[in-house]
C-alpha cells in the first residue's frame, strides 16, 4: 500500500489529468526527505536490509525520465535476495513504465512491439540474453536507440532492404550472481551487490514469515 502514492501517479495523470495526480500525491511532492519517506515505504513493503541498496535502485528508475538514463546490475549470490530487491522497488514505479523480460532470444529487441522510450527494461537474469542480444542492448543505452538494417524477400519479388529503428533511450535493470559481466557491460551499469551475511538473512527470512501469516504491518 505503501507504494501506490509513487507507482499511480502516471495512471491517475492519464486518465483524470497532471492537476488530480499531483494533488493526489501532495503529501509526496512536498516531503522535504523523499528518499528517507521511500525508505519507510518500502520496509513497510517487506524489503529487510540496508535501505541504500533500494533508494539507489529507485533513483535508477527515475532516471529513465531523463535523456540518458542510468542503468544497474544488482550481483550477489544466489538466494541472497536479488530479484526480491527488484521487484520491491518497481512496486513503487507505474507498470507502464516498466518492460520485463526473463530472456530474450538475439533479436527480439529489434523486433519487439513493445515501445523502450523512456522506459525500463528488466531482465532478472543477466545470462538470459545471449551476446548478440546484449550487443543490441548496449547500443541501445549508450547510443539512446537501435538501428538494424536487414533485407526482406517475398516471393515474386527481389530482395529489399528494410530498415527498423527502436526509439530510446532506455534504462535496464539485471541482477547476476557473477562479480564481473562483460567489460563492456560494466561500463554502461551501475554496480549494486547484495550481501547474504547470517543476520541478513534472517533478518530477510523473519520478515518473510511475517508478511506470509499477516502480522507485518
Amino acid at each position: 500500500q505503501g507504494a501506490t502514492p509513487w507507482a499511480d501517479y502516471e495512471a491517475v495523470r492519464r486518465a483524470e489529468g497532471r492537476a488530480e495526480a499531483v494533488r493526489r500525491c501532495a503529501d509526496l511532492a512536498h516531503e522535504p526527505d523523499i528518499l528517507a519517506r521511500f525508505a519507510i515505504e518500502i520496509d513497510r513493503a517487506g524489503f529487510a536490509g540496508d535501505a541504500r541498496l533500494p533508494k539507489l535502485l529507485y533513483l535508477v528508475a527515475i532516471t529513465r525520465l531523463f535523456d540518458q538514463p542510468v542503468s544497474a546490475v544488482v550481483k550477489g549470490p544466489s538466494s541472497s535476495g536479488k530479484s526480491f530487491l527488484v521487484k520491491k522497488v518497481l512496486e513503487f514505479v507505474p507498470d507502464s513504465a516498466v518492460h520485463t523480460m526473463t530472456s530474450s532470444s538475439d533479436k527480439a529487441l529489434i523486433y519487439s512491439t513493445e515501445s523502450l522510450r523512456h522506459r525500463l527494461l528488466v531482465v532478472y537474469e543477466a545470462d538470459g540474453m545471449g551476446d548478440y542480444a546484449q550487443a543490441i542492448l548496449r547500443s541501445l543505452l549508450s547510443e539512446g536507440h537501435i538501428v538494424y538494417e536487414t533485407v526482406v524477400s517475398e516471393e515474386g519479388s527481389p530482395p529489399t532492404g528494410r530498415r527498423i529503428e527502436v526509439e530510446g533511450p532506455t534504462g535496464f535493470i539485471t541482477t547476476t550472481t557473477r562479480t564481473m559481466l562483460h567489460p563492456e557491460n560494466e561500463t554502461r551499469y551501475l554496480s549494486l551487490t547484495l550481501s547474504d551475511t547470517a543476520e541478513s538473512t534472517r533478518e530477510a527470512t523473519r520478515r518473510i514469515a511475517e508478511a506470509a501469516s499477516g502480522q507485518f504491518t
